[in-house]
């Protein structure tokens, strides 16, 4: 995600560089969750949260894949629905 972040910057596309470190910023949630109510999350939980948030952010938005593929918005609803 920051080398998408520093991509995008570099060319120019300030939105999908801060939304790059958007998600990069986001994959800590559950970190900081565990470390303030001092629970715990599963590394699979984990690492789903951090690919949904790739999916979403990176790919959706800063590649257009919204636009590009008609089921990408349903497919993303879906699996955040499993992931909560």
């Amino acid at each position: 995600m920051l080398f998408g972040a520093a991509e995008a910057l570099y060319q120019g596309q300030w939105f999908n560089g801060f939304l790059a470190m958007l998600a990069f910023v986001l994959t800590y949630v559950p970190a900081l969750f565990q470390r303030s109510f001092r629970i715990f999350l599963p590394i699979e939980f984990e690492l789903i949260f951090s690919i949904f948030l790739f999916t979403t952010i990176s790919l959706g938005s800063a590649d257009n894949f919204y636009a590009t593929y008609w089921w990408w918005d349903k497919a993303l609803h879906t699996g955040s629905g499993f992931l909560l």
